[in-house]
């Protein structure tokens, strides 16, 4: 499939029915108990292709339909939607967009394992931080009119609710700071926060 699709069909031959699925594909996972992955704090996208790294999903096959299989995000998705329209930042290069989170909320990164029937993640070679960078690979223009949309993946956090978390957008020349107020208290795997 070369265009984002909601379905995918995988073809080929099998000593039995398949229980679990997972993506993407990583030659580490021989074990057939667990899943291995990386998730850093920096993170690339780009705008063209739309490409997201580190989209770890996890697949159990349907209740209706065994040759089916329904998959869920493992980390949650954060979804930045930018309208520079009007700003002195218009017409500048998106490089980077960094959320920085407060004292008190602590991100985890780095190589992690999780069962293939889902469960908690358990992270191995951990490292924390409270910033999450998301690198934009094309550094696209942000034109009048127009809206620059891309996806940052985020280790589950909880204790937000209240609390302020810092936006940066940064350019070629410039660095745009603001604050906002979560409402709620946690980003939870399997959801999408704009």
């Amino acid at each position: 499939i070369e265009e984002p699709a909601g379905k995918a069909a995988f073809k080929g031959n099998f000593a039995g029915t398949p229980a679990y699925a997972y993506y993407p594909y990583n030659e580490a996972n021989a074990d057939n108990s667990t899943i291995k992955g990386n998730l850093p704090l920096a993170q690339d996208f780009s705008s063209v292709d739309g490409m997201l790294n580190y989209d770890y999903k996890l697949g159990v096959a349907s209740a209706e339909n065994k040759d089916e299989f329904i998959f869920s995000h493992l980390f949650s998705l954060l979804r930045f939607t930018i309208n520079a329209d009007g700003t002195g930042v218009t017409g500048q290069n998106l490089q980077r967009v960094e959320i920085t989170f407060p004292d008190g909320v602590t991100l985890n990164s780095g190589d992690f394992t999780v069962p293939v029937k889902g469960g908690d993640i358990k992270w191995s070679s951990t490292s924390t931080g409270k910033t999450l960078t998301l690198n934009w690979n094309d550094a696209p223009a942000m034109t009048a009119r127009q809206t620059l949309t891309g996806y940052l993946n985020c280790p589950p956090v909880s204790g937000l609710k209240g609390k302020s978390i810092n936006v940066k957008l940064i350019t070629s020349t410039y660095a745009v700071s603001f604050n906002a107020t979560v409402n709620i208290d946690s980003f939870a795997a399997g959801y999408v926060y704009t």
